[in-house]
């Protein structure tokens, strides 16, 4: 009898862990999809595209996603991606194939500090250029406003350069065409700023996507008169000042807040902030294993599936209706538990 208890006990205690292990295997060890989510086959380009206005100038080093087209007459509007703060063109290649397999070409550089020096350049542009983000300390929250302007400016000018690249691509270089009079802009991080500059800049651009980018100190704080969708991570504002690593950062985090309360109701832009996200978790960031960094104690990271759906059923039909001009086919924007609008947080922000 005793022996048959031990045995009960320890099947169990296997349950429970086994249990366990299920339902913490997705959090600590996503698993990256192996194929886009939408109706339409994507290929993947990798291409070395001309500089624009000079023969001398590096190549631009670009990804197309492409649907594979049945109809080869029909043109596909361009999306333009942005990557982060020292990122690759290929640091959110599933968003991106979701994205194109709805009826994009998505195309995408890397960021501005890969890009071989100018000898011609302005010096403190280059140094802002090949430096790394710096937010930990009140003298770089004080710089700020200077190098938010030269950064965002010289994404711009890249962008741009990328968009006279592609109007020259060869048409057997990818199985789609382009309609080049529909543009829109997809951006992370310091992509984001980028991209919500370029809305506010370039009339050719119908309309822009900022993941967790700021807007503070750019061309876009004064207002957007075109769609702007902005996705955040959802953040402690009030962190403690001995975290000097966070600290100095939710400071810059609070004034772009400001800045966004005051464009979601002022001009043509939808802020929404999602729960349980880093900030690596609007790339494919989010497939990396996190059992190193994972503590039990802390709130559980939303799933990798979880946070694909959401950007899904944000960013395609949003894309679809703003760039591509095809009706709603639900009225606003879905509903998920994780994602409020930028207006719950305002009581933080006074």
């Amino acid at each position: 009898m005793q022996r048959t208890g031990v045995i009960v006990i320890a099947a169990i205690v296997v349950g429970l862990l086994t249990g366990a292990g299920v339902l913490l295997t997705p959090y600590l060890f996503p698993r990256k999809p192996d194929r886009a989510a939408g109706p339409l086959k994507v290929l993947v380009h990798e291409l070395s595209l001309p500089s624009p206005g000079s023969a001398e100038a590096p190549p631009i080093a670009v990804r197309i996603w492409a649907p594979h087209a049945a109809e080869i007459a029909r043109r596909y509007p361009l999306i333009l991606y942005v990557p982060g703060w020292g990122g690759s063109r290929g640091e959110s290649d599933v968003l991106l194939s979701d994205i194109a397999s709805a009826g994009f070409v998505v195309a995408a550089a890397d960021d501005i500090s890969r890009d071989k020096p100018d000898p011609a350049a302005d010096p403190a542009d280059e140094s802002v250029r090949t430096g790394e983000f710096k937010g930990f300390s009140p003298e770089d929250v004080a710089a700020f406003p200077e190098v938010s302007e030269r950064r965002t400016r010289l994404g711009y000018n890249k962008l741009a350069k990328l968009v006279d690249a592609l109007t020259q691509l060869p048409t057997n270089a990818i199985p789609s065409r382009i309609d080049f009079s529909r543009i829109g802009v997809v951006g992370f991080s310091f992509g984001g700023a980028v991209a919500a500059v370029t809305l506010a800049r370039n009339p050719r651009v119908t309309a822009a996507v900022n993941l967790d980018g700021w807007v503070a100190h750019t061309a876009a704080a004064a207002g957007v008169s075109r769609p702007l969708l902005a996705l955040y991570a959802k953040i402690d504002l009030y962190p403690s000042p001995a975290r000097v690593a966070t600290y100095y950062v939710t400071q810059l985090a609070r004034e772009d807040f400001r800045a966004l309360l005051a464009l979601s109701r002022s001009s043509a832009a939808e802020v929404r902030l999602i729960d349980g996200v880093e900030h690596g978790d609007f790339t494919d960031a989010r497939y990396a294993s996190r059992w190193k960094r994972w503590r039990p104690w802390r709130p559980m990271p939303i799933r990798s599936d979880r946070m694909r759906t959401i950007l899904q059923a944000y960013l395609v039909p949003f894309l679809l209706r703003t760039v591509s001009g095809q009706p709603p086919t639900a009225p606003g924007f879905p509903v998920f538990p994780e994602v409020t609008s930028i207006e719950t947080i305002e009581p933080d922000l006074r």
